[in-house]
């Protein structure tokens, strides 16, 4: 079989294949030690691998050659990796599959690499779920290309609420990806995928070079922690936002960030600094609106930033703008536009007039130009 055990542990030291319909289960007491391949052959075929838990799961397989420690290549495979995996770094592949579900539970993924059939090496095509979860910190350096959209859509779940997932791989394809209720996630590249991000409860940051994919950002509450997007980059959404909950966005100094697709949903916006301010004029974050948004809910500007909408930007279905910082309607396109109420400070005019729709009479604020 080409496993032996000493102390708990499961080595395998020779090529282990089986075929369709057929799942191999390895528990060890300690660590699973993989240095030459295991393959899967046919459809419906399953591999799970459960260390113990203070073991680990070790690929060595390939550390010299191209030969893969994993390679399931049927359709309907599924691999489950029950604990923290520990990948060798080198230039081979590590694992060669096309998968309908890949689970990482409790892992760290550093230094994984992984090739399918098909164009795209350092690529693993993912057909179903894959969840990365656990209690400490972790970075995810795989690239991932999400081959499923619509109902059955390949979806990478972010689930660590005890430490941070950093993710420097490149995420693209038809999928979606979750940042799941108080967990903190940083993309950290340029990213493609084309299906939602979904933001419920936890924090989604993007680092100097990262990037959103190009489908609607969902954000939503668990009832105890409320989603956040934070960026220290000049960057621009074109991305439609569904606010489900209150949802905050955090831009850093010197930055501003645009959004020009449209904001909709029940939940209002929260809009913050993502650092301390350290009282330079110029490094005030801007976060620039030019669309006609529709969302609901209540505009917090805290102290220290500049909301501005510019273009055809309007929030004048929000519930009422409360400001502690700066707002601005000097950059629209047209003579005016209207909000609900505004409480707190004022708004930078310019030549533009502001109609109060339920300030008593639709009350006119004109601008000087």
């Amino acid at each position: 079989t080409g496993l032996g055990g000493q102390n708990g542990d499961i080595y395998v030291y020779d090529s282990i294949t089986w075929n369709a319909n057929t799942t191999l289960t390895l528990t060890a007491v300690r660590d699973i030690d993989i240095n030459q391949s295991i393959t899967a052959f046919g459809q419906n075929a399953g591999l799970i691998l459960n260390p113990g838990s203070s073991g680990v799961v070790r690929m060595t397989a390939g550390q010299n050659d191209s030969t893969s420690a994993i390679v399931m290549n049927g359709s309907n495979s599924i691999l489950n990796i029950n604990g923290t995996l520990n990948v060798q770094p080198h230039d081979a592949h590590n694992v060669t599959a096309t998968l309908t579900s890949l689970s990482l539970n409790g892992i760290t993924v550093g230094g994984l690499t992984a090739d399918t059939i098909g164009p795209g090496v350092g690529t693993l095509k993912l057909t179903g779920n894959l969840e990365i979860s656990g209690t400490s910190n972790q970075s995810m350096s795989a690239n991932v290309a999400l081959q499923n959209s619509g109902v059955n859509a390949s979806t990478i779940v972010f689930n660590n609420p005890m430490a941070p997932i950093n993710v420097s791989g490149v995420i693209s394809g038809k999928g979606n990806i979750t940042v799941s209720s108080g967990s903190q996630v940083t993309l950290s590249n340029l990213n493609s995928y084309s299906g939602k991000t979904r933001i419920s409860g936890g924090t989604l940051e993007l680092g100097v070079s990262g990037s959103l994919g190009s489908g609607d950002v969902v954000m939503s509450t668990d009832m105890i922690n409320y989603p956040r997007l934070k960026t220290n980059s000049d960057i621009t959404f074109s991305n439609n936002f569904v606010l489900n909950a209150d949802s905050t966005f955090l831009i850093g100094e010197y930055t501003t960030a645009t959004i020009s697709g449209l904001i909709s949903g029940v939940g209002g916006l929260n809009y913050n600094s993502s650092v301390n301010f350290n009282g330079h004029d110029n490094a005030i974050p801007s976060l620039v609106l030019t669309n006609q948004n529709t969302y609901t809910g209540a505009t917090v500007i805290y102290p220290y930033v500049a909301l501005k909408l510019e273009g055809n930007g309007s929030i004048s279905n929000s519930e009422y703008i409360y400001n502690a910082g700066a707002f601005h309607i000097s950059g629209i396109t047209g003579s005016e536009t209207s909000i609900k109420n505004l409480y707190g400070n004022g708004a930078y005019l310019g030549d533009k007039n502001l109609i109060f729709t339920e300030a008593g009479n639709n009350t006119t604020f004109n601008g000087t130009g």
